[in-house]
């Protein structure tokens, strides 16, 4: 990977670039007598500067070394180079135009001419390749001394005022009336446009103020009362403003007062292996390969000093928990198997009361290692930065959410299968319901008429013919019904 600059920037008097769609030349030379060379060939330009006489003629090859001492005489324009920072700190000083490499003496007339450019430069190539290494150990920095009270800071209103946007005169409108009329007519259009937004704006702003106060309100009674849903929230908002220069993963639980952190650290194969310098004396970028020994124990400071502001950062801004336990872990081999697993690395109890023991004002001159050896600690560390597997005092089931997932959705398939089946046993119960009413009915349709006939042949239409028919029909329809 390369990082590539491009600044225009004067290198020597006379030397200019030119670029547009058609390709790009250079121009040697000022008011006077110049030299173009582009892709069509090298041509000379004389003009007698306030007359409108000029001259261009193409130089041949034996022509232009003459040509451009005749240029140099009066050169006073500028060049665009490119220079380009490769990964193993070596500086390259290309002509923009083709990438290809500029003369020696050239080069150092533009180190010359533009010291304080090419540091800063070079200084922000650096910042880039060292990749945040020099704010591994410096998170802790910022963070917040321990408090026993939560005030809400309130948002400003973020939205600009709208702008007053009249028309200018011009000159036309100072010689034409009917002009200058036509543009106080816009502008009185304009003017009434712009009260109406200001009046909105004014009044946007007033509500979200209004609702601010509403929310410091609100927020600062719930936290002081340990509200665990407020508490929750805030906890959620703290840790995501927190910037971490490498991947860091936060969860935890609380519990009342108390609040467990399981850290989930970046790797040591994070941390970069080399270390980029830009030296302001000589222009040059130096970089130095990190050992292992060197990489451990950056690696080691950098895990404390992200536990540390965490720790401080939640007593600071949350008043009501009173104790943290912290554990940190990273994904390591282990060394039986050679599975990748979680290993915790550090493990820490912290009252509330024995944190306000720390210094903030000092705090600078923590050594944010041997901090945390005044608490209830568990770690298995050397001073050169090797970590052992430690049981830690608690850890939250990472897990849990999964597995509490896996759970509903069986219950869920579960009682969707048990839907599936009613779903498919109701048809066959309604087609066995229609089954047996078109049974009886039939076998009540055809014996019906035979019963009337019998009787209506024998004894005639009578009242007992009537009750006898009408009882038949009455048990025939709580049969249908039964079934």
């Amino acid at each position: 990977m390369a990082v590539k600059f491009r600044k225009r920037i004067k290198i020597i008097p006379g030397v200019n670039i030119n670029l547009s769609s058609k390709g790009a030349s250079v121009s040697l030379g000022g008011r006077g007598a110049s030299i173009n060379i582009g892709k069509k060939g090298i041509y000379g330009n004389l003009s007698l500067p306030g007359s409108g006489l000029s001259y261009r003629t193409k130089l041949s090859s034996n022509e232009r070394k003459n040509a451009i001492d005749l240029a140099q005489n009066s050169i006073n324009e500028s060049i665009t180079i490119r220079v380009r920072i490769n990964d193993d700190g070596t500086i390259e000083y290309l002509n923009s135009n083709d990438d290809s490499y500029l003369p020696n003496n050239i080069v150092a007339s533009f180190k010359k001419n533009n010291k304080e450019t090419l540091i800063s430069m070079f200084k922000e190539a650096c910042q880039k390749f060292n990749d945040g290494l020099e704010q591994l150990d410096k998170i802790h920095l910022t963070a917040l001394p321990p408090s026993d009270t939560r005030i809400y800071h309130v948002k400003t209103f973020s939205s600009p005022p709208p702008k007053k946007q009249l028309r200018q005169p011009t000159l036309l409108s100072k010689i034409l009336p009917f002009v200058e009329k036509k543009r106080l007519k816009i502008n009185d259009s304009l003017e009434s446009e712009y009260i109406k937004k200001l009046n909105i704006w004014n009044t946007n702003k007033e509500e979200f103020e209004k609702n601010e106060e509403i929310i410091a309100n609100k927020i600062n009674i719930l936290l002081a009362s340990g509200d665990e849903d407020t508490v929750n929230s805030e906890l959620v908002t703290l840790l995501s403003n927190i910037h971490f220069p490498k991947e860091t993963n936060v969860n935890f639980e609380l519990n009342q007062n108390n609040l467990i952190l399981d850290i989930d650290l970046p790797e040591i194969e994070d941390i970069p292996d080399k270390k980029y310098t830009a030296s302001e004396s000589s222009l040059r970028i130096s970089v130095k390969t990190i050992s292992d020994t060197e990489k451990r124990k950056i690696y080691m400071t950098h895990i404390h000093s992200i536990i540390f502001r965490i720790i401080a950062d939640v007593f600071g801004l949350i008043p009501t928990i009173e104790k943290i336990t912290l554990s940190a872990y990273s994904q390591r081999p282990n060394v039986q198997t050679g599975e990748i697993e979680d290993q915790y690395l550090v493990s820490v109890n912290v009252e509330k009361s024995s944190w306000k023991s720390i210094n903030f004002n000092n705090i600078e001159n923590i050594n944010v290692v041997e901090c945390f050896e005044q608490f209830e600690l568990v770690r298995n560390m050397t001073k050169t930065g090797l970590f052992k597997p430690i049981i830690p005092f608690a850890t939250l089931n990472k897990d849990n959410d999964e597995i509490e997932e896996d759970l509903i959705n069986k219950f869920q398939l579960s009682d969707n299968d048990e839907n599936l089946n009613s779903q498919l046993l109701e048809p066959q119960d309604q087609v066995k319901k229609l089954i047996h009413p078109n049974k009886w009915l039939i076998i009540g349709i055809t014996l019906f008429p035979y019963i009337f006939s019998w009787f209506t042949l024998n004894k005639g239409y009578s009242n007992l013919v009537r009750l006898i028919s009408f009882i038949w029909m009455i048990v025939f329809i709580a049969i249908c019904i039964s079934d």
